[in-house]
């Protein structure tokens, strides 16, 4: 074989080469453009985060969001995600939804606190009274407080009309609404943390009134929860930890549960 025949072998195996290379990244490109579901963005998400494009990713899952995703599953994903980008306010919200859902996502849960305690940021973990009532979500709660309610009407009103009236119908009567009273306060807590809001940026303006021109109370930096108190509009009115109130803009400061 000439040097000039090797020559020519090395050329065409490097320009193969570059043609394969360039056909993947074709293929990855286009098998991206054409995602349409929230399943197909959310999977395309992982690969990027896998690959350590953690901007592409933030856009796929943002992707699966906007096309009606809302897994616990999700919500954990994207707040991984926006942590490696140090988007603070962002990552916070997205754990704390990802809790909302699937309390026992035991990752989220523990990633949270690492992410809390890292950047010195509060949680509104205070609201539980307990510790039992996290572990299951305000739709499993609320399940609960409906059949125990109708148990105990049920167990006090229809027994006597048969004439059974009897210490052990009484008795599972109180049970059911000891249940029942029991999931009322855990679906309060749940309100109560489901009314969190989260601060999406840095200076983000508190302000006296809602109004985009109203005067700023205080500027509050990214990943500042406070309770919301009320609503008018597009601005919600909170509180902080530390107790100041004022309106801010909802697109700025982001309730957990829209």
């Amino acid at each position: 074989m000439t040097m000039f025949t090797r020559a020519f072998l090395n050329i065409r195996t490097s320009i193969s080469a570059c043609l394969i290379v360039s056909l993947a990244l074709l293929f990855a490109d286009v098998h991206s453009a054409q995602a349409q579901t929230a399943e197909e963005f959310f999977i395309l998400g992982n690969r990027a985060y896998s690959a350590g494009d953690y901007k592409k990713a933030e856009e796929n899952f943002d992707q699966a969001l906007e096309k009606g995703g809302n897994s616990a599953q999700l919500h954990f994903n994207l707040a991984n995600t926006c942590a490696k980008l140090d988007k603070r306010g962002k990552a916070l919200l997205n754990y704390l939804r990802s809790i909302y859902i699937e309390p026992r996502l035991r990752e989220a849960s523990a990633n949270l606190k690492v992410f809390a305690d890292e950047n010195s940021l509060a949680l509104p973990m205070d609201k539980f009274s307990a510790p039992f009532v996290s572990e299951l979500s305000h739709s499993e709660w609320l399940a609960i407080a409906f059949a125990s309610f109708w148990a105990a009407v049920l167990l006090i009103f229809i027994p006597p009309l048969y004439g059974k009236k009897s210490v052990a119908w009484i008795f599972l009567a109180i049970v059911s609404a000891s249940i029942f009273a029991l999931s009322s306060m855990a679906l309060f807590d749940w309100k109560s943390y489901a009314s969190t809001a989260i601060a999406d940026k840095n200076d983000t303006p508190m302000l006296v009134s809602p109004v985009e021109d109203a005067p700023v109370i205080a500027m509050l930096h990214e990943g500042q929860i406070a309770s919301i108190l009320n609503r008018h509009g597009n601005f919600i009115y909170v509180e902080t930890p530390s107790g100041k109130r004022g309106w801010a803009a909802s697109d700025k400061f982001i309730p957990v549960v829209e």
